[in-house]
């Protein structure tokens, strides 16, 4: 039997968190699934030495995943790396640089900095810059990186990549003659998502939360080459991580995978309401639902409609913005110091 200690660290609207599997045999593994932004770095070391190294005896992540390339994902990563070096195990990373041409890259990379005083496209160029020098700098220590696609598995198939495939990473790429349409659609995106104001209405947001959700189901290109990543542990109970996912994502995952009674989901895009649709809550129908995000006045970070909607469908929801980092374990770990009992966000 495998135990399982999660810890989603509080790194406002980014995503970082530590996953500490224990077998009984009391051998163990430790994985980092991003590292928030570039200045959430230290945050996340100053975690692994605090309550990893103690129990574990090291603190150095057996495994980092980068979901992808988004810099509140990534940004983090290379501290991490520069701290802990070779005596990290290996990386899975993807590259978008590795799934299209060349040229086809350095136009892309080109078109966003022609645009980039405008904040939206600096953002997005910031993200591409921050994958360029985290591979950098992988590569130059040289510790193992490999694709983080579908089919890679870890600790005899515990560890699972649900998606992306290979194929379905590179129809979310833009050939040479949409790169200005694919520039435009992921800074509209970021924009709306991000610096756009937005009256909500409060009431319906609890009422009749789920048709709020189907509203809108659409997120960026670079949202859904999401790792979407499976642990199974804890007498078979399913753990699914998933970055900043889309419906599309999860919907291809679908064709090879059910992804019906997730125990323990973490709930993508920081709780945005366009990452979910009610169909897959339904079919998920996970007994606990986790969310980093920022919250306070960012009313889109956890989207209200979206956690009512996986309330109903019977999930307990938590968020960094309501308890500050999460810990949630599964089996025979220590009591976690410094830590209180976290309270479900937007409880009625």
């Amino acid at each position: 039997m495998i135990d399982i200690s999660i810890d989603m660290l509080s790194v406002g609207n980014a995503d970082s968190i530590i996953v500490w599997l224990k077998d009984h045999n009391n051998n163990h593994f430790v994985i980092l699934i991003d590292g928030g932004k570039k200045s959430d770095g230290e945050t996340v070391i100053q975690h692994l030495e605090t309550h990893i190294k103690p129990n574990v005896g090291y603190a150095a992540p057996d495994l980092i995943i980068c979901t992808h390339h988004d810099q509140d994902h990534i940004g983090g990563l290379t501290a991490v790396v520069e701290k802990y070096r070779t005596s990290i195990g290996e990386i899975w990373i993807n590259n978008p640089a590795d799934h299209i041409s060349h040229h086809s890259y350095q136009t892309l990379k080109e078109s966003f900095r022609r645009k980039s005083a405008q904040q939206q496209y600096k953002v997005i160029l910031e993200s591409i810059k921050n994958v360029e020098d985290f591979i950098s700098v992988v590569d130059r220590i040289g510790v193992e990186r490999k694709p983080a696609l579908h089919g890679r598995e870890s600790q005899n198939g515990i560890i699972k990549i649900l998606g992306p495939t290979k194929g379905f990473y590179d129809l979310l790429l833009p050939g040479m003659d949409g790169i200005e349409n694919f520039v435009s659609a992921e800074a509209n995106y970021v924009y709306n998502s991000h610096f756009s104001s937005q009256i909500i209405n409060e009431a319906s947001e609890t009422s009749s939360p789920c048709p709020i959700v189907d509203a809108e189901n659409d997120t960026s290109a670079t949202n859904n080459s999401s790792v979407i990543l499976e642990i199974n542990a804890n007498q078979g109970k399913r753990f699914l991580f998933t970055g900043d996912a889309g419906v599309k994502a999860f919907e291809d995952v679908e064709k090879r995978y059910s992804l019906a009674n997730i125990y323990w989901l973490d709930v993508p895009h920081h709780g945005a309401r366009r990452n979910l649709s009610s169909a897959l809550i339904d079919t998920m129908r996970p007994s606990y639902a986790l969310i980093s995000a920022k919250g306070g006045s960012d009313t889109k970070h956890p989207r209200k409609a979206l956690v009512f909607c996986l309330r109903n469908h019977g999930a307990k929801v938590y968020s960094t913005s309501k308890s500050g980092s999460l810990n949630h374990k599964f089996g025979n770990f220590p009591e976690r110091g410094g830590y209180s009992t976290a309270n479900e966000v937007f409880k009625r």
